[in-house]
Parts: structure tokens; sequence; C-alpha cells
């Protein structure tokens, strides 16, 4: 038996028709089972489709506080994550920070935390553990042929943010390589190609101020 399924392929309506669904059908079902750490989740997931974020993380929390054990480990992971983005969304940063550091310990494949700490960390012009967490981005999300997995994140977007921070360092010749890394998972982007030009045009000031010391 072949079965296709397509509803993550659904119009915006349709998304929203169904997540109303859910969200009747999981509202009942908390009625009569109160204790279920995954009801929470799937509370959580809806809520958050219908874009209600404070329900959303009420929820998440609630996962949290209900959890005995039963539930697996990826999808306490995916709770903190979704507490992660939420909170980074809201600004709330520490929060967003806290639940981010939790998925890297139960989730060590998941490159998103990471990213997350590294858009913490710029928020917080802190550009050198920037550098390292989206270094940690770039490592987790390539497996041994060296393929780009997690459909979250792009790659030549990983890199430019790379090169951005390592230019706000003074690290240009660091940056001009990463600006040419996304160059060649995305030749089409314009932003790196000019990126790049900055760095040359830096590297060459540099050389020369160099040189003119030296004579």
């Amino acid at each position: 038996i072949v079965i296709h399924h397509w509803a993550y392929a659904a119009t915006e309506e349709k998304k929203q028709r169904r997540a109303e669904r859910n969200l009747r059908y999981l509202l009942n079902e908390i009625k009569k089972v109160q204790d279920d750490a995954f009801i929470y989740f799937n509370l959580g997931m809806t809520y958050k489709e219908l874009g209600q974020r404070d329900a959303a993380v009420r929820f998440f929390h609630c996962a949290l506080e209900k959890d005995d054990g039963r539930i697996k480990r990826e999808l306490i992971a995916y709770t903190h994550l979704n507490l992660s983005k939420l909170y980074l969304e809201s600004g709330d940063y520490v929060r967003a920070a806290y639940h981010a550091r939790i998925v890297a310990i139960l989730d060590t494949a998941n490159p998103l935390s990471a990213y997350i700490l590294a858009t913490l960390a710029v928020t917080n012009k802190q550009y050198n553990e920037a550098i390292f967490y989206l270094e940690t981005v770039i490592r987790i999300s390539k497996d041994v042929a060296g393929a780009y997995q997690n459909v979250e994140l792009n790659l030549s977007r990983i890199y430019l943010e790379l090169g951005s921070c390592r230019s706000s360092i003074g690290d240009y010749l660091g940056a001009e390589l990463d600006f040419s890394r996304a160059i060649e998972f995305n030749s089409s982007a314009a932003l790196p190609y000019l990126l790049k030009g900055n760095c040359c045009f830096m590297l060459g000031f540099a050389f020369s101020f160099a040189r003119i010391s030296f004579l």
C-alpha cells in the first residue's frame, strides 16, 4: 500500500483549518487525560501554528512540567527548541539562550540551537562567540559526504553571516574566504560578491599601509 501524504504541501488556509481542527481535538483530549506531556506538546505546536505565541509558550512549559520520562527525548529537545525560538522572537534573550543551551545538551546533532546562540551573540556584538557557534552550525550540519542536511538553515547564509562576523573583528582574509564559500552555495546572490569586494579593498588598503610604513 502506497500512501501519499500532502499535508505539509497544503495552502495556508488549509493549514489554518487543520490547526483549528486539531486544537478542538486536543482540548477535548486534555480534559480526559491531564498528565500526558505529549498532548501538551502538541497543543504548544498547534498554538504556535495558529500564531498564538503566549499560549504556545504556556503549553510547551506544561509539556516539560508533565514530562515523566515516557515522551521521547527528541520531543523534549524540540520543546526546548521551540521555546528558544519563541523567546527569541519576543526579545527575551535570556530565556532564549537558556533553552537553546539545553537543546545543545539533549540533541547534539541539531544545529539550530547553535544558530540561535550565534544570533544572540551577534545581537550583543560578541562576534568571536558568534563565530564559534556559526562554525559549530556548519560542523554539525554536514554529514560525512559534506551534504547539508537541515532544511531550516541555508549554508550560503551561514557563511555570509560568518564572514560578516569576521569582518567585524577585522579578520578580512577569513571573511573573504567565508564570502567565497557563500558564493559557492548560491552564486546568484549579489550581497556575498559585494562583501567580498569590500574585504579585498580592506586587504589591499592594509597591505598598502603596511608597505608605506615599512618604507
